[in-house]
């Protein structure tokens, strides 16, 4: 089990970053509602800044190569 974690950390670290997001619980309740209302926080935000892109121009990368 030890090489499965091994080899998820490797990938990890060559594939991914990892993006934290702060939110106040006052000022930003709107937005903390929203994001628990979505099945999929990192799915919802992803589409949001990929339409983001598209309306301003920038092609986000095909899907496949997501």
């Amino acid at each position: 089990m030890e090489n499965k974690y091994k080899a998820q950390a490797k990938y990890d670290k060559e594939n991914t970053v990892s993006v934290r997001l702060k939110l106040n619980k006052r000022t930003d309740a709107d937005i903390l509602e929203k994001l628990d209302e979505v099945s999929s926080k990192q799915g919802y935000i992803k589409a949001l800044v990929r339409e983001d892109m598209r309306k301003k121009g920038a092609a986000p990368l095909p899907v496949s190569a997501q």
